[in-house]
C-alpha cells in the first residue's frame, strides 16, 4: 500500500482480483479463530497505517462485522479477500462455497453463483477503471 500509495479499498480490490482460496481441512481444527483482543494487540498498529479502525479491521475476520462476541476468523478473513476458492477434497469444495455465499456479498445480475467455477481475471480492473496489472 505504501509503496503504490494506495488506500485500503484499493490494495484490498488488487488483492482480491489475483487470490483464489484453498482448503484443505473444511473442519473447524482447520481454521483458525482467535479473540478479538489478540487480533488488536498484534494487528493494531498494523490498521492504523492502512487507515482502519477497530471495526474495519475486525471486520474483516468475522462472519458478523459488528458482533463483539465472535472471534476473529482466519479461514473469513482469506474468503473475503478473495475472489474465488476451491477446496482440496470434495466436501471441502461445498463446504467452501457455503462460507463464501455466507460471507460475500451476492454476485451482480448476470454474474454465476457457483465460486467454485470462477476463473481468475488475469487483468481484472479496479473501480476506478484503472488495470491491477498495472500495480
Amino acid at each position: 500500500m505504501q509503496e503504490k500509495k494506495l488506500d485500503f479499498a484499493t490494495a484490498e480490490e488488487v488483492v482480491k482480483a489475483g487470490t483464489c482460496f484453498t482448503t484443505h481441512t473444511p473442519v473447524p481444527a482447520g481454521n483458525d479463530a482467535f479473540p478479538t483482543t489478540q487480533i488488536e494487540h498484534y494487528l493494531g498498529w498494523y490498521a492504523a497505517d492502512m487507515k482502519l479502525d477497530r471495526t474495519g479491521l475486525l471486520a474483516l475476520g468475522r462472519q458478523q462485522a459488528k458482533d463483539d462476541t465472535e472471534l476473529f476468523g482466519m479461514t473469513v478473513l482469506a474468503i473475503r479477500l478473495s475472489n474465488t476458492s476451491n477446496g482440496r477434497q470434495s466436501v471441502a469444495r461445498q463446504r467452501i462455497a457455503e462460507d463464501v455465499e455466507r460471507h460475500l456479498p451476492r454476485p451482480a445480475a448476470g454474474r454465476s453463483a457457483d465460486h467454485r467455477h470462477h476463473q481468475r481475471r488475469p487483468h481484472a480492473k479496479l473501480a476506478g477503471g484503472r488495470d491491477v496489472a498495472t500495480l
